[in-house]
């Protein structure tokens, strides 16, 4: 209910909108042809779609609701089953989400369905549907904020969803809505529910449009965590009127104070506060003449009477964090006078219904009011709505508290001038005074933001803190560290300030909490790494607007300062060595990272979150240049726990002093990673080439500025050196014989995933994005032309689909430098994409010298990592040998009108031109001295005269 908030203006209206009316949904209106389901089967089932352009349907049967439920991505259709239940249908769709005129579509559906659920999953929202004994339980679980609405800010809510069908809606009371067919309910949509991601109870109420086509779920959203829970039922009358009572009846004892004869009386002196004995309301009723409400819809109220001794004013609440007795979860309460005692009349002095201010419930009811010593009041309170109570939440507890009068003073600590200091050096932990009463203490001169989140706080106090080591400190206000706060909603921060007390204020990453501790779950405290020498200032706040007066009893605040020691490896001058092998080699548990800090760290990481906090370092320098894999993955495995980390690895010409330059990421290196590992997908793993003989470092981060939580603190890391092929590099090169046979087949190279680019020579020229080379090298004994092949069509057992091939000679060896062989007679000595089937994959075609040594390094294209099946390297060697009329002396005859097919394909071995070959004596052309590949004919003709020839097909290039 929120009749009883008052939307200030950074308030926001959030909701679903439901509309009547508004999905046009075609078909049949009863569910005849259903599978026939036996009692309390409530499984999803296929069936044909009663909707248009939809094949199927998710469907689901309810005989004790005499209703089924179709679902399609357009939304839902409610029909009755049986064979004597009248035809009519309800259809629901949600239309939007957001604020109050700034509404966005919800987005495409995506459905899934297993057992008696059927979740719809958009972007922002899931939308799940739970067939069971109560009827259709219907869930929005809205993951974040809509645009438009601030997490912080004061929100409601809203949620728009559409209804047709011809059913008449009437709202019963602000969470249920009944559906009507002439006159007879036939369906209700209620017992509305709305929760934050602690669980924790928000206001929620449903309403219902002035034309009665659309509904709308509002959410008090008031600075409450997404994902933001809301939940509702859709259960038949039927259901109601076989299960016999009716919604708000009763049918046990009654309490002993359910009337306003049987109030009970709580003692005007108290001594406050004072609590009542707890009363179950399950059985209570309402009687003619009772006093109505400041809500429409309530049941099961009880009395109480209260003569105060002393004027003054007085907090009366049921909220269950000053009266814990309180079960009940949605309470209304009112305080009366009576000139007639029970027999009336009763003048309302106050009511309420929803409590914003109370932390642990807020649809509890709290108010203050002035009463008078010697007046009889009279105290009522009631269930809001008209269902029954769960069973084990049907209790209230009231509690009366004598509000001090005067008001105490403000805190000394109440501004920065006067912050409690904390001492530097402890001893720790260490617990500040205590500030018994926050009441007085206001905002002035409190920076204007904190990240958390939270922009309703109030009542701030201030401490100052410079360490003499840097280190994690934590700050507790939380009740069971132990401190001596009471205040049940509060929130902390931590900052530096380069101007004093006169700011500006920033507040330290990641240093503010309104939420985390474990008694009290709303009050806060902090982890966070602080640097020797530096003052930083601490304020904690009641995490509520200050309307919310802390209740007697819960005004005191107080800081328990512990101080987490480093682990050895904090800095790089404490690095843990990692030794080359054996391998696997698994380092040191470093068990508790909640102490690192980030002192001496690599200013820049290009995979890590700009909030990273408390590293730790290691040491490596690789006997062997190869691939090594150095995981945080706890199923790599080690023994990490950290839940999301970063690995960098860098190189370092000053050793710890520096500058660190991060292995760039390239051909064969890539140095950072904060999210490879598969079952913790936000621990980092890193395989990269390393070489020999150099050192590296490597830091291990937190990759986000929260405190580690308890059992997720460790850091192990686990360094594999990768096998690489035999031929990884130029002098492992695989030999192909000079004289074949040909066509040769290599070895097949099975995985190259681990090959290095150690030694390779400059990127090739026709492909310079390459990664993990293997070599070969031949000499041949035959001068000519040759194919070297990787295509899997050639045939070979090549599998990596994307590659590319370069030629080089070498003056020195494998020493170098090597020189890539461009253009020769048959074709280039660099390809990447000229097979036939496997067309990213590359074949040379070249024209090569007896006697000469050629290097061929086959090399992956682009730096990603070959796929599973994909790894594998072959090659195929062939000789091209020239056709059979090649040259002169074998010339081809030509026949008078006879065509001859020949080819220059394979190249040919011969170039013969026009001028000054002995071929071509006599002949008397034109000399030419056009180069190109040939080949031979010749005729001789049987009688003088002119002759035509024509060559065709021939290719143009």
């Amino acid at each position: 209910m929120f009749r009883s908030i008052a939307a200030s203006p950074n308030q926001a209206r959030f909701g679903l909108l439901l509309c009547l009316g508004g999905v046009a949904f075609l078909g049949r209106s009863a569910a005849g042809d259903l599978p026939r389901p036996e009692p309390g089967d409530y499984t999803v089932r296929n069936a044909p779609a009663p909707f248009p352009d939809h094949a199927s349907a998710y469907q689901v049967a309810n005989l004790e609701q005499g209703i089924a439920t179709y679902f399609t991505e357009l939304g839902i259709r409610v029909v009755p089953i049986g064979e004597d239940a009248p035809a009519w249908q309800l259809d629901l769709a949600p239309t939007g989400y957001g604020t109050a005129g700034s509404l966005q579509p919800p987005g495409t559906a995506r459905l899934s369905a297993s057992d008696n659920h059927v979740l719809f999953k958009r972007k922002d929202i899931l939308e799940l549907y739970v067939n069971d004994s109560r009827g259709i339980e219907h869930r929005f679980i809205v993951l974040a904020p809509p645009p438009g609405i601030a997490q912080a800010v004061r929100s409601l809510l809203q949620l728009e969803l559409s209804l047709g069908g011809g059913l008449e809606a009437k709202q019963t009371e602000s969470r249920s809505i009944e559906f009507y067919l002439e006159g007879q309910s036939v369906l209700r949509y209620g017992d509305l529910i709305a929760t934050d991601n602690q669980g924790e109870r928000l206001p929620a109420e449903l309403e219902l449009a002035a034309d009665r086509s659309k509904l709308m779920l509002v959410v008090d959203a008031a600075g409450s965590r997404y994902p933001v829970s809301v939940e509702l039922v859709l259960s038949s009358e039927k259901a109601a009127s076989e299960q016999g009572a009716a919604p708000g009846s009763t049918s046990g004892a009654a309490p002993t104070n359910d009337t306003c004869a049987g109030a009970i009386t709580m003692p005007g002196g108290g001594p406050f506060p004072y609590s009542t004995t707890a009363v179950d309301v399950t059985d209570a009723t309402e009687s003619p003449g009772d006093p109505t409400s400041c809500v429409g819809s309530h049941s099961r109220n009880i009395w109480y009477t209260f003569t105060p001794n002393t004027t003054g004013n007085y907090t009366i609440s049921t909220c269950p964090n000053q009266a814990p007795g309180t079960t009940l979860p949605d309470t209304i309460l009112a305080i009366y006078t009576s000139t007639g005692g029970c027999a009336g009349p009763f003048n309302e002095i106050t009511c309420n219904d929803d409590d914003p201010c109370c932390a642990a419930a807020k649809l509890a009811s709290t108010f203050t009011t002035y009463l008078t010593a010697g007046t009889t009041y009279y105290i009522v309170a009631w269930k809001y709505g008209t269902s029954a109570p769960s069973a084990g939440a049907a209790s209230v507890q009231i509690r009366v508290a004598l509000d001090p009068s005067p008001a105490p003073p403000a805190p000394t600590n109440d501004v920065c001038s006067t912050a409690e200091a904390i001492p530097a050096a402890g001893p720790f932990p260490y617990t500040t005074a205590l500030t018994s009463d926050i009441t007085s203490a206001n905002t002035t001169g409190d920076p204007t933001s904190a990240s958390c989140g939270y922009t309703n706080r109030s009542r701030s106090i201030w401490y100052t803190f410079t360490p003499t080591v840097s280190t994690t400190y934590t700050f507790s206000s939380c009740a069971d560290a132990p401190t001596g706060s009471t205040v049940d909603e509060n929130l902390m921060a931590v900052y530096t300030s380069t101007g004093g007390c006169a700011g500006p204020f920033t507040q330290v990453a990641g240093a503010c909490d309104g939420d985390s501790c474990v008694n009290e779950d709303l009050q806060g405290v902090v982890a966070v790494p602080l640097t020797a020498g530096t003052t930083y200032y601490i304020l904690l706040w009641q995490n509520q607007v200050s309307t919310c007066t802390p209740q007697v009893g819960n005004t005191a605040e107080q800081l328990r300062v512990t101080k987490t020691p480093p682990p050895a490896n904090d800095q790089c001058g404490g690095a843990e060595v990692i030794p080359d092998g054996p391998y696997p080699v698994l380092t040191a548990v470093t068990s508790d990272i909640s102490g690192a800090t980030t002192t001496g760290d690599p200013p820049s990481v290009s995979c890590a979150s700009a909030s990273r906090s408390r590293s730790v370092w290691y040491k490596f320098t690789p006997g062997t240049t190869a691939y090594y894999t150095i995981s945080s993955c706890a199923d790599a495995p080690t023994g990490t726990t950290v839940d999301d980390t970063a690995i960098a690895i860098y190189t370092s010409t000053g050793a710890c002093a520096g500058p660190f330059t991060e292995i760039p990421s390239s051909a064969c290196s890539g140095g950072c990673d904060s999210g490879g590992c598969v079952t913790e997908d936000l621990q980092g793993v890193v395989t990269t080439q390393l070489n020999a003989g150099t050192t590296y470092y490597i830091v291990v981060w937190k990759n986000s500025s929260t405190t580690p939580t308890v059992g997720n603190t460790a850091i192990q890391l686990r360094v594999v050196r990768q096998a690489a092929p035999a031929n990884d590099m130029c002098s492992g090169a695989e030999i192909i014989p000079g004289a074949g046979p040909f066509p040769y087949l290599t070895s097949t190279t099975p995985d190259i995933s681990f090959a290095t680019c150690a030694g390779d020579p400059p990127a090739p020229s026709c492909q310079p994005d390459v990664s993990r080379s293997i070599w070969y090298s031949f000499t041949p004994a035959a001068s000519g032309c040759y194919s070297i092949s990787s295509c899997a069509d050639a045939p070979t057992a090549s599998t990596v689909d994307d590659n590319v091939l370069t030629l080089y000679t070498s003056s020195g060896g494998c020493a170098g430098p090597f020189t890539e062989v461009t253009t020769t007679s048959c074709g280039n000595g660099c390809d990447d994409d000229s097979c036939s089937v496997g067309d990213r994959q590359a074949v040379l075609t070249v024209s090569l010298n007896a006697g000469t040594k050629y290097y061929i390094v086959e090399r992956d294209y682009d730096s990603a990592a070959p796929t599973a099946g994909n790894t594998a390297v072959q090659l195929r060697v062939s000789q091209i040998l020239p056709p059979a009329n090649d040259q002169c002396a074998a010339a081809t005859p030509l026949a008078l009108n006879v065509p001859v097919t020949g080819t220059i394909n394979p190249v040919t071995a011969n170039d013969y031109q026009l001028s000054g070959s002995a071929c071509f004596t006599g002949v008397g052309q034109t000399p030419s001295t056009a180069s190109g590949r040939d080949v031979v004919y010749s005729f001789t003709p049987s009688s003088t005269g002119n002759y035509s020839f024509r060559a065709t097909d021939y290719p143009t290039s």
